[in-house]
């Protein structure tokens, strides 16, 4: 006789319990709310570096422009705050003209008057950050500094600083630091 050993159990497959399927749920759902602060707050990242790369761009072309035009002329005809004036020669011709670099607070831009041509050289100025300062030839005694005048006759050089400013992702932010420089005039002649 052949004896044979059977079984009664059944070969289950079983699914997931409730609990096994609300643990894997929770789970995926910290995972995926993780993956998605990380891909935000990137994003905005690197909004805000392109930001800052063209700002500074800008900036430093306009810097680079002004500063130009500030060494060749013959002197400052007129200061405000918010407003130069330089006498200019022509080389080509001899005629002496005005240039202009004006800051409109209200647009926050500087614009640049040369020959009944405006040009603008900055936007997005930030809202009381934009300064002309300038100062004459002789030095503070005790320091390195140059003596700060109101007196456009006696200017030797000006000082400009600014900040710009961008909305990245519809929150204003700073998204460049201060530019600033002190530049001389050549060509101006001591008193």
């Amino acid at each position: 006789m052949d004896c044979t050993i059977t079984t009664t159990r059944r070969n289950h497959t079983s699914g997931l319990t409730l609990v096994e399927l609300l643990v894997a749920a929770g789970l995926s759902t910290m995972v995926f709310a993780s993956m998605a602060s990380l891909m935000f707050f990137s994003g905005r990242s690197f909004v805000a570096l392109a930001n800052y790369v063209d700002l500074d761009n800008s900036s430093r072309s306009a810097l680079d422009r002004m500063t130009t035009d500030i060494r060749q002329a013959n002197k400052l005809t007129s200061y405000s705050a918010t407003n130069l004036v330089f006498e200019t020669t022509d080389p080509s011709t001899g005629a002496t003209n005005n240039l202009t670099l004006n800051y409109n607070e209200a647009a926050g831009t500087l614009t640049r008057t040369y020959l009944d041509q405006t040009n603008t050289l900055l936007n997005e100025i930030k809202t009381n950050s934009f300064q002309f300062s300038i100062f004459q030839r002789n030095v503070t005694p005790g320091a390195l500094s140059n003596i700060i005048t109101g007196d456009a006759s006696i200017c030797k050089g000006v000082q400009l600083s600014w900040t710009c400013s961008r909305s990245v992702l519809g929150k204003s932010a700073t998204t460049e630091s201060v530019q600033s420089a002190k530049i001389v005039i050549r060509k101006k002649q001591s008193p």
